[in-house]
């Protein structure tokens, strides 16, 4: 355009130039903004829109917790993994008297032992506690136990008493189980109760070694009574491996949840055993 006069010398605008909210949406370039022009927040924090379509923040989350979804209107939050597998704990133990765990929160908990191996041959027995550990329940075990396996230079006696063999590779096969209430302990491995020639506790020979998978339910929850099972395979001194069922269930006071549980040989030490308790809640 022209001037009278003199053309004025030409000044960048400043911030204080522009009147507040005169730059609309349409003024702004597709992917004009980055990360360098977002506002400084909190680490942790997301961006989310609110139930009024404005812009908000999700709260930082605690550990483990995973951005969940609250709903058609509702803003996501962190919270804890409902109905998921959380690894609480792995490891190995050596020269360890117990495997114990402590303060189990989840609904139920899967405890997994493998490359056991014991310093003398022993029977294996797991344990419930009420108070995180303090005390473990005495007499308080309700347990079925299945033992099975194929059991070389048995008598006749003992052939006739659990039945041959199918294959006669191991001569006698055998078959006991032991059941009960009030227990003091749960036999994973070794059932005590039986006479010292049926028990069949761990080898700790070289070679020997056990694979347990222990399953239970923690809560009391009212009248209901935590029960749980475990699948046990170890090798007996001198036979073939050995497989163990057992279905047990836990008398506890009114109000009280299992929150700790320990694994210990019954005489001994444990060499060496790896483990992996993992839980969940619904």
């Amino acid at each position: 355009m022209g001037y009278f006069g003199n053309q004025p010398a030409e000044v960048a605008l400043t911030t204080g130039d522009l009147g507040d909210d005169i730059v609309t949406e349409a003024k702004m370039a597709n992917d004009a903004v980055g990360l360098a022009e977002l506002k400084a927040g909190t680490d942790g924090e997301l961006i989310t829109w609110d139930a009024s379509g404005n812009p908000a923040t999700v709260a930082v989350g605690t550990a483990t917790h995973v951005l969940t979804s609250n709903g058609a209107g509702a803003a996501p939050t962190f919270q804890a993994a409902g109905g998921a597998y959380s690894v609480i704990t792995s490891g190995t133990a050596t020269n360890a008297s117990d495997v114990e765990f402590t303060s189990m929160t989840h609904d139920i908990h899967v405890l997994d032992l493998w490359c056991v191996e014991t310093a003398s041959t022993t029977a294996i027995e797991l344990h419930f506690s009420a108070d995180n550990g303090s005390s473990y329940l005495s007499a308080q075990y309700d347990n079925y136990f299945v033992q099975m396996y194929a059991k070389g230079g048995g008598t006749s006696a003992q052939g006739a008493r659990y039945g041959a063999d199918n294959t006669s590779d191991y001569g006698i096969g055998q078959l006991y189980t032991q059941g009960g209430n009030n227990n003091v302990e749960l036999s994973l491995v070794g059932a005590a109760a039986r006479t010292s020639s049926e028990q069949d506790p761990m080898s700790n020979n070289s070679t020997g070694s056990a694979m347990m998978t222990i399953t239970f339910d923690r809560n009391k929850d009212g009248a209901h009574i935590p029960y749980g099972h475990a699948i046990c395979s170890w090798e007996p001194a001198g036979y073939a491996p050995a497989i163990g069922l057992t279905g047990f269930k836990c008398n506890l006071s009114a109000g009280n949840d299992i929150d700790a549980m320990k694994v210990i040989p019954a005489t001994g030490n444990f060499d060496k055993l790896k483990y992996r308790l993992i839980g969940y809640s619904i």
